[in-house]
């Protein structure tokens, strides 16, 4: 990565994943947390995550649908090996290295996928004052500018879509540091509290957008002399999670894809939610892993892409803008109009 622009903490987590990141026999990327000053210790974080928990509950309690998907969240997470359950230490002490994380649900009704995820908390301080994020280096900001990746994929004829499925938790925690995620869950209220380690890179810790996406950075790095066209997508022209990609023909589209397939299953990672404004690359890829449209007209059906509605038969964006509710003013019409999301422009004559 270039790093003349960067601060020296973001150096010194560069140099962390260069010094401690491994690649198990499966591929899978192994990593280590990257501490402002060696392994920090915390007092009574069990505690506050235990008080957290018990208000999660009885809030999820309220609503059984809530519940049985909160529980389903987390079932999946011990069927796919992504935390396991641990004993409890005797004591923490006057500290020990070991930090609960509380956590919540957030609910995403337009997901085609996950309608509740759960959220841990790495900013909830102790007892002693401090958070695991406070005692984290954030690391360099990897992500590249969607301005960037929208133009680009406007300047081709074939373009596709795809998303990372499960990036972050595709990426392991070194053992030594999974006593840092440690959390407290219950299928139950019937049931004991039960102490549980998270065993991957974890969405809410301050460090894990560095880690996940330097492991994509990695992947493609050590990738490039066999697979360049994927090694340039997963430098350039990716968002997160998602890739956006165009190429001049329907040849190199698919040529693309399967590199990127393979490059990507060579360190862990599926791809899912595959779109494309052409049907001879669609109809190459299994119905199941599609992305399924937000609206059932065939001929307008449209997708989210990086935040924006895009119709693939028609190639084209469209946007949604509520009707003005309240007393029309000028703070109100501002309101509104920093709410509505246009990267590229594309509605600026008329917010104007």
């Amino acid at each position: 990565p270039a790093t003349e622009s960067w601060s020296a903490e973001d150096l010194r987590a560069e140099q962390s994943f260069v010094d401690t990141h491994s690649r198990l026999p499966s591929g899978r990327f192994m990593v280590t947390l990257p501490f402002l000053e060696g392994e920090p210790l915390f007092s009574g974080s069990r505690h506050m995550a235990e008080r957290r928990f018990y208000k999660l509950e009885k809030r999820l309690l309220q609503n059984p649908l809530l519940h049985d998907s909160y529980n389903q969240f987390m079932k999946e997470y011990l069927e796919l090996d992504h935390m396991e359950p641990v004993s409890r230490p005797l004591s923490e002490g006057n500290g020990a290295k070991i930090y609960y994380l509380p956590h919540h649900g957030v609910t995403n009704t337009n997901s085609s996928t996950t309608k509740l995820r759960v959220v841990f908390d790495a900013s909830a301080r102790t007892q002693d004052g401090y958070s695991l994020n406070e005692r984290l280096l954030v690391g360099p900001k990897l992500q590249k500018d969607i301005f960037g990746i929208l133009l680009n994929f406007r300047r081709y004829p074939i373009v596709f879509t795809a998303d990372i499925k499960m990036m972050y938790r595709q990426i392991l925690i070194h053992p030594d540091h999974t006593n840092y995620q440690r959390i407290l869950f219950r299928f139950s209220p019937e049931d004991p509290l039960q102490d549980f380690m998270l065993k991957t890179v974890t969405y809410g810790v301050s460090s894990a957008p560095f880690l996940a996406l330097r492991c994509i950075q990695q992947l493609a790095i050590e990738g490039e002399a066999r697979f360049l066209r994927a090694s340039e997508v997963l430098k350039g022209q990716i968002f997160v999670d998602d890739i956006v990609q165009g190429s001049m023909s329907v040849e190199e589209a698919l040529a693309t894809k399967e590199e990127l397939i393979i490059l990507l299953r060579s360190g862990g990672f599926d791809l899912r939610k595959w779109s494309s404004n052409c049907s001879e690359f669609l109809n190459t890829i299994p119905i199941d892993i599609q992305q399924s449209p937000l609206s059932l007209d065939s001929e307008s059906s449209y997708l989210k892409v990086l935040g924006l509605y895009w119709c693939p038969v028609q190639d084209s964006f469209s946007s949604q803008i509520h009707v003005l509710s309240t007393e029309c003013t000028k703070r109100s019409i501002l309101t509104e109009v920093a709410r509505i999301f246009d990267p590229l422009g594309f509605l600026s004559p008329v917010t104007f």
